[in-house]
């Protein structure tokens, strides 16, 4: 009886290992071309997620594994971000320019502080590259 259930037990360990979310992955590239990286997410990843940021004419893209989510948009003044959350394998494949003409815009709180964030990197990596 004890073997049944530590082979039970090993066998749905390896069944949770084998049925992780998989998402595309990348950090601050600028087209879908440089983001075809497969990662494998741990177990508390339960979303894969897309993130544009676009200041002026630089656009950066970050996709990966995430363990929350919110969809949406926002935009201010020559600033503009879109975040999409999906749940199934591979599902953060959307384009660039999918994601910046995406309508989805729900305004929160969460969306406004993930763009200043978002906003302040693209800025300090301008201010690197010398533009």
């Amino acid at each position: 009886m004890r073997t049944l259930l530590t082979t039970s037990i090993l066998l749905a360990g390896f069944l949770g290992l084998a049925y992780s979310l998989q998402c595309y992955s990348c950090t601050d590239t600028t087209e879908n071309k440089d983001c075809l990286t497969v990662s494998t997410c741990n177990s508390s990843m339960s979303y894969c997620t897309s993130t544009v940021v676009k200041f002026l004419f630089i656009k950066s893209v970050t996709k990966g594994c995430v363990s929350s989510c919110v969809s949406g948009s926002e935009s201010i003044v020559i600033f503009s971000g879109s975040q999409t959350c999906c749940s199934t394998n591979l599902c953060n494949n959307r384009t660039v320019q999918d994601l910046l003409n995406s309508g989805n815009s729900k305004h929160s709180l969460t969306n406004s502080i993930f763009l200043i964030v978002s906003i302040t990197s693209l800025m300090s990596t301008a201010l690197t590259m010398g533009l």
